[in-house]
């Protein structure tokens, strides 16, 4: 657990990340929506395993992205559901590009 806090690269790209993040909100740089999305709570776990996985922490960015993960839970599985229609048509044709693709390097 100790080496998950002392990447000091790691967490200082994130603090100045987030410090340019805030900064920027409050400048008013964003339109409405497009900043509330960006600024939401939900996405700062998301910022920071996007950084650590950049920085080569790995341990701490899967942290990261599981706390995102189930901070947005609701929403992947309102995606999950409304792609379950496409699911099989799309599993069908990339099992024919496998055939194919195989087909091709055995000639």
């Amino acid at each position: 657990m100790k080496d998950l806090f002392s990447n000091k690269l790691s967490w200082g790209v994130t603090l100045i990340f987030f410090g340019l993040l805030f900064l920027i909100k409050e400048l008013h740089v964003l339109p409405a929506g497009l900043a509330e999305e960006a600024f939401s709570l939900r996405n700062f776990p998301l910022y920071a395993g996007i950084i650590f996985l950049a920085t080569k922490s790995y341990k701490a960015s899967i942290i990261f992205f599981a706390v995102a993960i189930i901070l947005r839970l609701d929403q992947i599985i309102d995606l999950t559901r409304s792609l379950s229609h496409y699911i099989w048509p799309l599993l069908l044709v990339v099992a024919g590009v496998i055939l194919l693709l195989a087909r091709k390097g055995k000639k």
